[in-house]
C-alpha cells in the first residue's frame, strides 16, 4: 500500500481566518503518484478548526456567525 506525509502551515494574519486548502492539498495528492485512497486534512492545532464546505457562500456565513466573527 502506497501512502505520503506532508505539513502544510498556515500563518494567520487575524484571529479568525478562513483558508482554502483544496488546490494545495489535490497538487500534493497529485505529485505523490497515488490514485485511490483518501486524504486526511487535520488542524493540528488546539485553537485551529477545519470544516467542509460544498462549493458555496453559505456554509462559510454560518460557521463565522457561529464562531461569532
Amino acid at each position: 500500500m502506497k501512502s505520503g506525509t506532508e505539513y502544510i502551515v498556515w500563518n494567520a494574519e487575524t484571529p479568525r481566518e478562513c483558508v482554502r486548502p483544496t488546490g494545495r492539498v489535490g497538487a500534493i495528492v497529485k505529485d505523490s503518484g497515488i490514485r485511490e485512497g483518501l486524504a486526511l486534512v487535520s488542524a493540528m492545532h488546539i485553537t485551529a478548526a477545519i470544516y467542509a464546505e460544498f462549493n458555496g457562500p453559505r456554509p462559510k456565513r454560518v460557521v463565522v456567525k457561529i464562531i461569532g466573527e
